[in-house]
């Protein structure tokens, strides 16, 4: 089987390095209206996807 994804690790390597040197973190998305716990904020956002995948009439023709 031939694979469809190729990964250019030298380029990847590359881009790693230059996000390295710019010091780009991770942003900080959570806000005051999520808890405070890790695993009652993981709890409340697979809710919440599971709420807003199923926010739509499955026998409508579109969105």
């Amino acid at each position: 089987m031939t694979s469809l994804v190729l990964v250019d690790n030298d380029a990847l390597d590359a881009y790693v390095d230059t996000l390295i040197t710019t010091g780009l973190t991770a942003a900080d998305w959570r806000l005051p209206v999520y808890p405070d716990d890790d695993l009652e904020f993981v709890a409340h956002i697979g809710v919440q996807n599971a709420l807003n995948f199923c926010f739509f009439n499955p026998a409508a023709d579109g969105k």
